[in-house]
């Protein structure tokens, strides 16, 4: 995955019998590996998302609270509508929570598959000292 720091088309392409067969570069490690170094990013962006998504829902509180407060200033609008405002602000609210929670519950799936994938990659490093 390319970020944004990244320049262009600085690396050149690895010849055929210079590639991985598990499609990586030369000492990048085995598919167990390179899974292990994609989830740890994975959970970091989960993370990230899942404290954006905490921090707009106090902002739609906050928000919610202001709303409500300034009910008596809203004389002009419809008697139905003036309790509405502030009630969608904490729907919006609760829909943020809802997300939030499935980052979180996407975050333990990563760390469950993070356990199963480093039992093997241990497996494998013992295998490897057994050999030697």
């Amino acid at each position: 995955m390319r970020s944004w720091t990244d320049g262009g088309r600085r690396r050149r392409r690895p010849r055929a019998r210079d590639r991985s067969r598990f499609g990586g570069t030369p000492g990048s490690g085995s598919r167990d590996s390179i899974r292990y170094r994609r989830n740890r990013e994975l959970i970091a962006r989960e993370v990230v998302t899942a404290l954006l998504w905490v921090a707009v829902f106090l902002l739609l509180v906050r928000l919610t609270g202001v709303l409500w407060r300034a009910l008596p200033q809203m004389e002009n609008l419809p008697s139905f509508l003036r309790p509405a405002i502030p009630l969608l602000t904490l729907v919006g609210g609760g829909l943020c929570l809802l997300r939030a929670r499935a980052n979180w519950r996407e975050m333990r799936d990563i760390r469950r598959e993070q356990s199963g994938i480093r039992a093997r990659l241990e497996q494998q490093l013992e295998n490897e000292h057994d050999e030697i």
